[in-house]
């Protein structure tokens, strides 16, 4: 079964879909996170989410937000039938694209205008999970010291979410300056 909504956001009608692998409408570069999120369901009960471009029937790319389930448990897993529901994205990557070139642009203004030359810095934006991406990022380029400020959560708040701050330290493989 293909629904008729993806008329509206492919420009595609469901009858020249059905007997199609998704997988041919997926980006190449795409396929295997796509791949990776539909082999993150261990069960008809677990849902996988991935963004992915795919092709409109214009031929523009659009953006794709895809929650994946299982359509039945699986006795064989090539021949697993999944239950796909996707929405346009298209705008919000851009959104999120425009944003994150403009916020790389005035991170390296404010490097230049308040470092200078007296240290060395480097500059990232990432999107995710902050002390994740902090963390990450530190791994990556080898840091020897995550220099982080504090603020946000106190109280109750703190002690339910804890602050980012204290998971980077928790879980750094440097020494932290907080």
């Amino acid at each position: 079964y293909v629904s008729q909504s993806v008329e509206p956001v492919l420009g595609l009608r469901p009858e020249n879909l059905l007997g199609k692998s998704c997988f041919d409408m997926i980006h190449p570069d795409d396929r295997e996170s796509v791949r990776a999120a539909t082999q993150r369901l261990s069960g008809i009960d677990t849902v996988s989410t991935v963004v992915f471009r795919t092709w409109r029937a214009d031929g523009t790319v659009a953006w794709v937000e895809s929650k994946f389930k299982l359509a039945t448990q699986p006795s064989d897993r090539a021949q697993t039938e999944f239950l796909c529901v996707i929405r346009d994205v298209t705008e919000r990557k851009r959104m999120e694209d425009e944003l994150r070139e403009k916020g790389a642009d005035e991170l390296e203004q404010l490097i230049r205008r308040e470092i200078g030359g007296t240290v060395k810095a480097t500059s990232s934006v990432r999107t995710g999970s902050p002390h994740q991406e902090i963390l990450r990022e530190a791994e990556e380029q080898g840091v020897d010291l995550i220099v982080v400020a504090t603020h946000g959560h106190s109280g109750v708040e703190h002690i339910l979410f804890g602050s980012t701050a204290d998971r980077i330290v928790r879980h750094a493989k440097c020494p932290v300056l907080t």
